[in-house]
């Protein structure tokens, strides 16, 4: 794990027990906590900050004998919820490990290949935003679902959303931040 500022570089932070992760796909933090969400264990482990970094073992997120279904998990968001956006389309939510009835609603064409989400706590991010790849877009959503708007490049301007990778916004900073294949896109996000 490396931590990265901008005045003194990238720094190295020590993380236990690696070696039961099986198929992590994505990682997050929240308030100091990192989060590893392993599909193919079908679960997520929450390491808690240490002095040195994170070097007590990781809780596990969902009860073992909760039966949970991670395959096609693709991406992760948190925001003290934890939101699960799978290849399908499909988010799922979870409070601490416990499923959250989370339906998407007024999204005129369904997700296609989405292959990225974000969010954040509320005092930093106020909707849901998911990089839907097969429709070369991104959507916003309410955090109960409720589909508000998508972004997509104007015709006239070079570059395109054919490879989505990943998507950032800062709501505070009205920035949106878009990651294209080797590309980095960051207009301004518009106001509702």
């Amino acid at each position: 794990l490396l931590k990265f500022d901008p005045d003194w570089g990238p720094t190295d932070i020590p993380i236990v027990q690696t070696g039961m992760w099986q198929r992590p796909i994505a990682a997050g933090s929240f308030y100091g906590n990192f989060y590893v969400l392993d599909a193919q264990a079908n679960q997520i482990y929450r390491y808690l900050p240490t002095t040195g970094g994170y070097e007590q073992a990781p809780d596990t997120y969902f009860d073992p004998d909760t039966p949970v279904d991670l395959s096609g998990a693709v991406d992760m968001a948190i925001d003290g919820s934890i939101y699960i956006l799978f290849q399908n389309g499909q988010i799922k939510k979870f409070n601490g490990g416990t499923p959250v009835d989370f339906q998407i609603s007024g999204l005129d064409v369904p997700l296609n290949n989405p292959t990225a989400i974000y969010t954040a706590p509320d005092e930093l991010a106020q909707n849901i935003y998911i990089a839907d790849a097969g429709n070369q877009r991104i959507v916003q959503l309410t955090k109960d679902g409720q589909f508000i708007r998508q972004f997509k490049p104007r015709l006239d301007d070079e570059g395109d959303f054919t490879d989505l990778r990943s998507v950032y916004v800062d709501e505070i900073a009205q920035k949106i931040f878009v990651l294209n294949g080797n590309q980095l896109f960051a207009p301004n996000l518009p106001p509702q």
